[in-house]
């Protein structure tokens, strides 16, 4: 069972869905003859400008994104609350006025404020569509109709009895009894059993009853067998069988398993198209009529949806003329009746699964958008039973082929946004934990539509047709992947596919195609929001592990401005590890390039919000940063063309050499380390002064006025083991530098002073900003680099004590070779431990301090330095 809250959009979309192997339901008229998904259609409550078929002639409004009608439905009557806006017509006129009709209801007013509505309705049970009609200033009326989604909280049927076999409580046979039951609303379904089924994951239940047939009881044969035969062999029943399960079968039903030949039964009757005879029970002429004229008209009228699917399947369904069940000739029947699930199309031979012919059964208290979209859905299953198979059957061996192609051709004859969206979002709502052909839920097959749909409109319609050729020679996997390979592979496809099924700006594709507003879900199904809350450093991960044609997403917010620099490190195509050498404590993360085997299929991509506008997505599959190194991207929050504001990754997998394997990253899992650090411009100073031991002589260099500005990508290899840190230089913008010698030492005395301008470019001071160290606790890595052509001028003065004679000599003192501004602004970078774990990072990231005892060569040297962000 999915979550059924939806917004209106969603709401509008969700309007039916069949399939051979059963599928999820739309909305379904409350109760005989009332038809609520088309506003009251039998003519009752009709707003001015409806035909006498209820129908608006004037362009229907596009409502807006908010809309949502729920309940626990826990008794008969529930309270639905509907809230949500209504959009100006389509001349951008505001709605004035508008009223609520609850199926064949009369209209009630609804009131309007600011084009938002706020009503509480109370629905009885199995009202499943609410209409809005609407007028705009200009008098012009207009409906919407909203199916209504029931938020139970409840298990289905089906949920419950396949528990309860779990269990023990009941055996395979029992089970699988229940569910027929439940499908075709049987009375004899136990009140324990009978579950929530408005979704309708239950149709499948014919092709396991076919399955079942050889090592079914003899009693089971006789109390299942019927099931087998068309609903036109049976009773027509007085009146539509309600909700509660009221209605027994009959004493003595046609049997295809105990009979060849049963006399078609009173009560029904039929309407011939060309190819199609659509059956409906006689008590109910009144209301289904035009139901029976809505499936001729979209099958064979004005959508031709038959012509247009065996014009592109290449197969038309094959007649069943002069079988046993054959309905008295040789077209297409289609049966209005009694369903819990929408649709299901069943073999006319009751063990057949494949090239037969078929009867389609639609559930009659769909409201006729809903009716008309499974009517294309099952013929589609209808021409797949016509096609060859190498495999046992359509269901058997090709259910998402089949139930994906199925829900795509009610989307590729119809008009797009009214179709199937709950199956779509079940899908999205899987994809991280189960790949495209898996059996996990009921639900997953129809949804993998998604897939047929971006096939179609990345390559051609005509791909569908190609799967089912390559059916007659391959299984389902291997279709998949033989014939993409003809159309660039599926290893390069699915990635892109991945990336479309996140949905969300600026990957709008499923939007524009088909108006599906949900797209697939991030790990721990909410954003991961990177809030520092105090600390220097923090992570966080992406998911690892992926299954065959499935993918993760990984959604991160930067909400905190105090986030000034991050680094996400490939671990989905890289090997990632936590190598520390033992000569360095301040390494992060390393970055190898993995066997090629090992990563083959893997892909990761990235979709990025940056100072307010998203970017195109990126395939990061190979990453190259700014140095030129593999496998990182590095983002300095405080330039505005790095200012991450939201990232996804979408990593991935399609290995068609390891289609059975579970793919897991080959080290550490992909990260993200953000830190408070700055990294784009800066100021500082600094003073150190050396004091010979036992002397006074004293040499001081001075920083004064220094800044800096972003320049190039920093990384920083550690060591031989490939072990890395990653940041940025920062370039000199100005500075001066100041050199004070005085004292004596033994029979020399010293003097001098100089001083040097540090101009804008200059390579005389680069600062290196490494924020991203990880294993040692706020160990921040600061580096600088002096010119080594930097020199000063030192007075030497000495006396010669035997002679007395003095000599002066002037020192090139070469600031590298010395101490070096290196040392005096920035320690070095030395194979040191204590040193790294003593730097002081201040005023939440925006100051850098530091003294003597930072420095490796510290004895005799006092002084301090500090750098502070020149940015807000």
């Amino acid at each position: 069972m999915i979550p059924c809250i939806r917004n209106l959009l969603l709401a509008l979309a969700m309007l039916g869905l069949g399939a051979c192997g059963g599928s999820p339901s739309g909305p379904t008229d409350a109760g005989d003859g009332a038809d609520g998904g088309d506003g009251g259609e039998d003519g009752a409550g009709l707003p001015d400008g409806a035909d006498a078929d209820g129908r608006i002639e004037e362009e229907e409004i596009v409502p807006g994104p908010v809309i949502e009608l729920r309940s626990d439905r826990r008794s008969d009557r529930s309270t639905y609350l509907a809230e949500g806006s209504l959009t100006p017509g389509p001349d951008g006129s505001p709605i004035q006025s508008s009223t609520i009709s609850l199926n064949d209801a009369e209209p009630s007013p609804l009131t309007l404020d600011q084009n938002a509505f706020l009503v509480d309705l109370e629905l009885a049970a199995g009202v499943n569509s609410v209409a809005i009609f609407a007028e705009d200033e200009a008098g012009i009326q207009r409906r919407v109709a909203f199916p209504v989604f029931y938020e139970t909280g409840l298990p289905s049927s089906r949920e419950l009895i396949d528990a309860a076999r779990e269990a023990g409580t009941l055996t395979a046979e029992q089970a699988l009894a229940y569910r027929v039951f439940a499908a075709f609303k049987d009375n004899r379904l136990p009140a324990e059993y009978q579950g929530d089924d408005s979704q309708g994951y239950n149709g499948d239940v014919i092709e396991d009853l076919v399955a079942a047939v050889p090592t079914l009881s003899e009693a089971a044969k006789d109390t299942l067998g019927p099931f087998l035969a068309p609903l036109f062999y049976q009773d027509a029943p007085e009146s539509t069988r309600a909700p509660d399960h009221t209605r027994a079968p009959k004493a003595m039903p046609c049997n295809p398993l105990r009979t060849n030949s049963c006399p078609i039964a009173e009560g029904w009757e039929y309407v011939d198209g060309t190819m199609i005879r659509v059956w409906y029970m006689s008590v109910m002429a009144s209301s289904d009529m035009k139901k029976v004229r809505a499936i001729i008209d979209v099958l064979e009228g004005s959508a031709n949806a038959a012509l247009k699917l065996t014009g592109l399947m290449r197969h038309s369904p094959l007649s069943d003329g002069g079988g046993y069940f054959d309905g008295g000739d040789g077209r297409l029947d289609i049966i209005l009746g009694d369903l819990s699930v929408p649709g299901l199309t069943t073999p006319s031979s009751a063990l057949a699964t494949k090239q037969t012919p078929v009867y389609i059964s639609l559930n009659r208290s769909q409201s006729i958008d809903g009716l008309v979209s499974n009517a294309v859905h099952e013929y589609m299953h209808a021409i797949q039973y016509s096609t060859p198979l190498q495999g046992a059957g359509v269901s058997y061996g090709y259910l998402t082929m089949s139930e994906a192609s199925a829900v795509w051709a009610s989307h590729y004859v119809l008009s797009p946004g009214n179709l199937f969206h709950h199956a779509a979002n079940e899908y999205l709502l899987q994809n991280t934990t189960s790949g495209l052909l898996s059996r996990a839920t009921e639900g997953l097959p129809y949804g993998a539509w998604l897939f047929m749909l971006y096939l179609e409109k990345t390559i051609s319609s005509g791909i569908v047709r190609e799967m089912w050729d390559a059916a007659a020679s391959k299984d389902e996997r291997s279709v998949f992947i033989d014939v993409l390979r003809s159309h660039g592979t599926l290893e390069k496809i699915w990635p892109k596919f991945a990336v479309s099924l996140w949905n969300r700006d600026p990957v709008k594709d499923l939007r524009r195609w088909d108006k599906i507003t949900e797209g697939a879900q991030p790990a721990g199904g909410q954003p991961y929001s990177a809030v520092l809350g105090g600390l220097g450093l923090d992570r966080t991960d992406a998911p690892a592990s992926l299954p065959f044609l499935a993918a993760s997403y990984k959604q991160i917010d930067f909400p905190d401005p105090t986030v000034r620099s991050a680094v996400v490190l490939n671990g989905t195509t890289y090997r990632l590890g936590e190598e520390t050498p033992s000569s360095i404590k301040i390494s992060g993360p390393a970055i190898y390039t993995a066997d090629a085997s090992a990563v083959k299929g893997a892909a990761l991509w990235a979709v990025a919000e940056i100072d307010g506008s998203w970017r195109e997505p990126e395939d990061w599959t190979r990453l190259t940063g700014g140095s030129g190194r593999e496998g990182y991207r590095l983002y300095c929050r405080e330039r505005d063309s790095e200012k991450v504001e939201e990232l996804v990754l979408v990593s991935s997998f399609a290995d068609t050499t390891r289609p059975d394997e579970t793919y897991s990253p080959p080290g550490d899992k992909t990260a993200i380390i953000y830190t408070n650090v700055f990294c784009e411009e800066a100021s500082g100073q600094a003073s150190f002064t050396f004091q010979e031991p036992d002397a006074t002589r004293k040499r001081t260099f001075s920083a004064t006025d220094f800044s800096w500005e972003r320049g190039d990508e920093f990384v920083l290899p550690g060591s031989s083991d490939g072990t890395v840190v990653y940041g940025w230089l920062l370039d000199v913008k100005g500075g001066r530098a100041v050199f004070d010698a005085s004292g004596d030492y033994g029979a020399c005395s010293y003097s001098g002073h100089g001083e040097r301008s540090i101009s804008s470019g200059s390579d005389s001071m680069l600062l290196a900003v490494l924020p991203f160290c990880t294993t040692v606790p706020r160990a921040y890595a600061f580096t600088g680099f002096a010119d080594d052509s930097m020199t000063f001028e030192e007075r030497e003065t000495c006396t010669d004590p035997q002679t007395g004679e003095r000599t002066e000599t002037t020192n090139e003192i070469e600031a590298y070779m010395e101490w070096g501004f290196e040392t005096i602004l920035i320690p070095i970078f030395t194979p040191q431990n204590e040193w790294a774990q003593k730097w002081t990072v201040k005023e939440n990231g925006r100051r850098l301090e530091g003294d003597a005892d930072h420095l490796w060569f510290n004895e005799n040297v006092t002084g301090n330095w500090n750098v502070d962000s020149t940015k807000p």
